[in-house]
Parts: C-alpha cells; sequence; structure tokens
C-alpha cells in the first residue's frame, strides 16, 4: 500500500494546522525533507456531509476508528444531484453512506495488507472486502463497486484515515 503519511494531532477529520500550506489542506514529504502540498487529500466534502449527518462529535469520540475518507473529487463523481439530495435528507441514506465508511478499530495500512479477500464490517453493519494485488489496495462496497486506497496511515488521535478514490456504496 502506498505510504503518505501524515503527522495527526486533531481526531478524525481534522488536520492539524502545522501540517498544512495555511489552506487547510495537508502537505507532505517528498522524500527528500521538503514538504509539499497534498492535493489528493482534499477531504471538505466528506467534512461537510459528517456535520451535516450530525456525525462530527461521533468521530470525535473516544474509538479508535479507521475512515476510508473520499476525496472531493470522488463525491463530485457521483451522478449529477446526489450529493445535494444526500444533503437535503442528511438522516437518511447520507447517514448511512458516511458510517459505511467507518470501521471499528485502528487498522493500519501494514494490518490491511494481510485482509486480502476478507470482508470487513462497517459501524453500519454492512460490509466491504478488501482487495490487495502486491502493495496496491482496493475496496468493494456491496454494490459491487471497486475503490482504491490512494492514501493510507493518516494518524489521528482516536485512529486513522486512508484515502480513498470513489464514494463505497452500502
Amino acid at each position: 500500500m502506498q505510504q503518505h503519511r501524515h503527522r495527526r494531532d486533531g481526531h478524525i477529520g481534522r488536520h492539524d494546522r502545522g501540517d498544512t500550506d495555511g489552506d487547510g489542506e495537508p502537505r507532505r514529504d517528498d522524500g527528500e525533507g521538503r514538504r509539499r502540498h497534498c492535493s489528493r487529500c482534499r477531504v471538505t466534502t466528506l467534512a461537510t456531509a459528517l456535520t451535516a449527518a450530525g456525525l462530527v462529535d461521533t468521530l470525535k469520540g473516544e474509538g479508535p476508528f479507521t475512515v476510508f475518507a473520499p476525496t472531493d473529487e470522488a463525491f463530485a463523481a457521483l451522478p449529477t444531484g446526489t450529493l445535494d439530495a444526500l444533503l437535503a435528507d442528511p438522516t437518511g441514506d447520507l447517514t448511512s453512506i458516511l458510517t459505511y465508511h467507518v470501521v471499528p478499530g485502528k487498522v493500519m495500512a501494514a494490518d490491511v495488507l494481510t485482509l486480502d479477500g476478507q470482508k470487513v464490517a462497517t459501524v453500519n453493519g454492512a460490509e466491504i472486502t478488501v482487495n490487495v494485488e502486491g502493495s496496491m489496495v482496493s475496496l468493494t462496497d456491496a454494490k459491487g463497486n471497486t475503490v482504491n486506497v490512494t492514501q493510507t496511515d493518516i494518524e489521528a488521535s482516536n485512529g486513522v484515515i486512508h484515502v480513498i478514490d470513489a464514494v463505497l456504496m452500502p
């Protein structure tokens, strides 16, 4: 699994200000000690959705949690009108979809690599299937869609975040 580590002093869903370019977007090390902006970490739509669904306090809880966080681009790729409809009724399907992205416990990238072919229960009760091919990890949702894990091991005080390139559907 490709490892892009971020220093995390906050809770899940919030990057530490010291690890950003001043615009709230995280940076990453370029391998030579320089910090570089990490455009693939954009998860503001997820934060908005979590707030609308009233799940922020839950994810700030004791945990630990593992969150598979879709990027803003992942939400934008949903069919036209889908996100607006979900946000309009946040206690309905939105809550189910968001809790489908959360797994109880802190599952680091090295742990995920050992789960090839296994089904993992999410907080909403449905399962996702973990697929491992070499160092690449993908997840298959209940609808049969496969999403790629693009960043791993973004640590938070109450768990870990792995960034994914699409929205999982229960």
